[in-house]
């Protein structure tokens, strides 16, 4: 078991905090840890995930951001905003006996074969579908326990939300990695601890030294579950920071924006608002269940088309 004490070393490390909007190109900010199928893009300000619209065994594909391995004494936060469209296929056939069936996308941090994941994730329980903001740590992609039922549902949290914010922690002093949710700790961890008799959620130890690093990761997975170009698996707003940033001082800008109006009775059926660049390959960017006004930032360059449709359309 390695212990290792904290201390600050935040001047010698490049900047505070980081943000990325998903605006550039993948390519240059990300590098590639496993790769399912190419399935990891960029559009209208996201990065999108998809499976090619396939139902088959579980796939997943990984990026590393490039710029950012904060150190293990270091305390630090990942936060993004995960979104699963509300209107995702429902009618899924899968042979053979209680199969695996569910799409997750989020972010994680790595080190060697360890793995420390937060996102949103839809899968299908008994007749229905469930949405649940999910943590989990694993060890050469095997999971060292399930959140829930083993430990009393500890990592998972039911949400109807389409769109929620997670954020993963580092603490130095105490040596967990920990995900929260609206301000509430769902689930943590203790990365220095080999403890067996300690408990179900704190068997793992990383082994890392004062200065080892972390991976920041980006990621989706699917199983059985065809997650479509049309419907992908959607992260905004990546933002990085060390504990120990000091608050942004309060600012205003302005954003050129546009206005579009949904009107008519969509209460039975809520309506998705799709964009497309070329009015074939749609994507969903918002489900609304009323007829409401929307306001979406203008591209920066060349044009997007917009659209409404219902699930029965």
């Amino acid at each position: 078991m390695n212990r290792f004490t904290p201390f600050l070393l935040l001047l010698s490390l490049p900047g505070l905090a980081a943000e990325y909007d998903f605006s550039g190109e993948l390519g240059t900010e990300f590098t590639v840890l496993d790769d399912g199928a190419h399935q990891f893009m960029e559009k209208a300000g996201r990065a999108i995930y998809h499976n090619g619209e396939t139902t088959g065994a579980g796939d997943r594909e990984r990026l590393v951001w490039n710029s950012l391995h904060p150190r293990a004494d270091s305390s630090w936060s990942l936060s993004v905003d995960v979104s699963i469209p509300l209107l995702a296929a429902r009618e899924i056939i899968v042979g053979g006996v209680d199969p695996e069936i569910y799409a997750k996308m989020g972010i994680a941090c790595t080190v060697g074969g360890h793995n420390f994941s937060a996102g949103l994730q839809q899968g299908f329980l008994g007749n229905s579908f469930n949405r649940v903001v999910i943590s989990e740590t694993e060890l050469d992609g095997e999971e060292l326990f399930d959140p829930a039922p083993d430990v009393d549902g500890i990592g998972e949290l039911l949400t109807q939300s389409e769109t929620v914010r997670v954020t993963i922690r580092h603490d130095a002093a105490t040596h967990t990695l920990s995900t929260w949710v609206d301000g509430t700790e769902l689930f943590s961890v203790d990365i220095d601890d080999d403890d067996s008799s300690s408990g179900s959620s704190n068997q793992t130890d990383w082994a890392m030294s004062a200065s080892s690093t972390f991976n920041l990761v980006i990621g989706g997975s699917s199983e059985n579950y065809p997650v479509t170009a049309l419907r992908p698996l959607q992260l905004d707003n990546l933002h990085f920071a060390f504990a120990d940033e000091p608050p942004p001082e309060l600012a205003l800008s302005i954003h050129p924006a546009f206005e579009l109006e949904i009107k008519g009775d969509i209460h039975e059926a809520p309506a998705e608002i799709q964009a497309s660049t070329d009015l074939s390959d749609w994507f969903t960017i918002r489900t609304q269940a009323g007829p409401a006004k929307l306001y979406f930032p203008q591209e920066k360059e060349g044009q997007v088309f917009y659209r409404a449709v219902r699930e029965d359309s």
